[in-house]
């Protein structure tokens, strides 16, 4: 399959964009970085995009540290017969833009409900390739993060990824960024955490009235998980007229996937995978704590 979206992409007269979900994280960006590479190892130009914003300050230093060029989907102009790429992300979850352009292929690791209606939607591949530094190194802090340092999630893929991009790599980049993950004006979310999370039994809940950006809460989640007593950690946070909502999960009869769909199911949309999930309900008019919780334990019981 891949060899036929070379061939397409070569014949293609067009600008050629590779896109991340909204509100990127490290592993989508890595992921479209590493793709980008491989098309340029194959004489095909093309550059990264994104919608909203790029929250994190770690997320930037690595940018900057690696000399990823990376665009607001709205700082350049995309014709509706540009090729676009989608990577760690599909239209079908919500949470990746719909660009003017032709979207030629999906790339994408989550669960949803609706895949998009796309030539090409999945590669696995064994291509031996000589990674420059800068890719290995991209990938190498995509892989981490989005396994929490190889404890989530992980496949036989990740680690012989991870075991692979270790000799390329910049090592010590990939430590100091994985370290400095949070600032000092965060201290103040973990504070609120922990004086406002609710508990019943291995279940945790919090919602902030006030905006937080959805990888912190990723991040708060993490931490709150990382309580012996607690295997189910939901937050929400009421951000503008939505409410935004992150799960972790470690009890392993439960899906985070499907949690986040239960609790938005007809008034917002979500997606994700076993053990973490994402998602926003649109109106935040239309969203109750208490009956959000409701339909979560009677998930949980049944």
């Amino acid at each position: 399959m891949i060899d036929k979206l070379l061939v397409e992409l070569k014949n293609c007269k067009k600008n050629i964009f590779i896109q991340t979900h909204d509100f990127p994280d490290p592993d989508a960006i890595a992921s479209a970085y590493g793709l980008q590479n491989f098309l340029n190892i194959n004489n095909i130009a093309s550059k990264i995009v994104y919608s909203g914003i790029i929250q994190r300050d770690a997320l930037k230093l690595m940018i900057s540290k690696l000399n990823i060029e990376i665009f607001n989907s709205s700082d350049i102009e995309i014709k509706k017969d540009d090729f676009i790429i989608i990577v760690d992300g599909c239209k079908g979850s919500g949470n990746v833009t719909d660009l003017p352009g032709f979207e030629i292929a999906v790339i994408d690791h989550h669960i949803v409900k609706s895949p998009d209606d796309v030539p090409f939607l999945e590669y696995h591949s064994n291509i031996a390739l000589n990674i420059p530094k800068n890719v290995a190194t991209a990938l190498m802090i995509g892989i981490s993060r989005d396994t929490d340092l190889l404890t989530r999630k992980v496949t036989q893929n990740d680690i012989n990824a991870y075991n692979y991009l270790y000799k390329y790599a910049d090592n010590n980049i990939v430590n100091s960024l994985l370290r400095n993950n949070i600032q000092l004006s965060d201290l103040s979310y973990f504070s609120q955490a922990i004086s406002n999370l609710k508990t019943k039994g291995i279940i945790s809940w919090l919602y902030f009235e006030n905006d937080c950006d959805t990888n912190l809460m990723g991040i708060l989640g993490d931490f709150i998980l990382s309580a012996q007593e607690i295997e189910l950690s939901i937050i929400f946070v009421k951000n503008g007229t939505t409410i935004s909502i992150s799960i972790r999960n470690e009890n392993l009869d439960w899906n985070a996937s499907e949690i986040i769909q239960h609790i938005t199911a007809g008034i917002g949309t979500g997606g994700g995978h076993k053990e973490m999930a994402g998602g926003v309900i649109y109106s935040a008019d239309n969203f109750s704590l208490e009956k959000t919780m409701n339909i979560i334990m009677k998930y949980t019981d049944d």
